[in-house]
């Protein structure tokens, strides 16, 4: 238990460290957009952290990293393609 303690502190660190410099180095203009592609990149598949573990289970974790990446290129097609339409909602 002393260990979890400890890592979930160090981590907790970490991630505050790491969104802090992503933040001071991000050029004002494009703060917002680096955010948003840091939050995708690391908090972003969070919701489906349950399915994945039988997931690989049953079909391997190439293959599970491989839909993955691939539910997240169409995303961030989606948002290249619909950009403008969706910054005037």
């Amino acid at each position: 238990m002393a260990l979890l303690v400890g890592s979930g502190l160090t981590l907790t660190t970490a991630f505050s460290t790491l969104n802090s410099l992503v933040q001071e180095m991000a050029p004002d203009p494009l703060r917002g957009r680096v955010l948003s592609i840091f939050g995708l990149a690391f908090r972003g598949a969070d919701p489906w952290e349950p399915g994945r573990g039988g997931l690989v289970r049953g079909a391997g974790a190439p293959v599970v990293m491989a839909a993955y990446s691939a539910v997240l290129l169409c995303v961030a097609s989606f948002l290249l393609l619909r950009g403008r339409e969706l910054r005037r909602l």
